[in-house]
């Protein structure tokens, strides 16, 4: 009995991640988008849509673009939409150690700027994060 249910459990579960898909949209992210100068590193950012402001998803601590496949397509009918990943993260390059909020944020700003993405020095932004948004939000304040 005990064989029966580890199998069916084992059959489940190879059936499961033979099955599993990503997101509608995920596609679009198996490549690098447009790497953009960030100071100390490059920044791979995916941009769709148009309009002001643009609104730039930050997928967080140890996550990359993808997370936000189902979201970003939909904000990008209104207005810009741009995802990034991290330095170090995803098809963006190492960034310096340690990795802190200031340093992340500096990054940004940076890319942003160098790149001509309204957001950077010259215009609004919105930022959406899984990690705690108050603390990038802040750090960028001081720029």
């Amino acid at each position: 009995m005990k064989n029966t249910l580890s199998g069916i459990f084992l059959w489940l579960c190879i059936t499961l991640v033979a099955t599993a898909r990503g997101a509608p949209g995920d596609e679009r992210y198996a490549a690098p988008g447009r790497l953009e100068y960030a100071g100390s590193t490059e920044l791979n950012f995916y941009c769709m849509g148009a309009g002001s402001p643009t609104v730039v998803f930050d997928a967080g601590w140890e996550d990359w673009s993808p997370t936000w496949a189902t979201v970003q397509p939909v904000i990008a009918r209104h207005t810009r939409a741009c995802t990034y990943d991290r330095a170090g993260s995803g098809f963006s390059l190492p960034g310096p150690m340690p990795r802190t909020t200031a340093q992340i944020a500096r990054e940004l700003h940076t890319a942003l700027h160098d790149a001509h993405i309204p957001g950077g020095s010259d215009g609004p932004e919105s930022a959406y994060a899984h990690t705690d948004e108050r603390s990038l939000s802040g750090a960028r304040r001081d720029f």
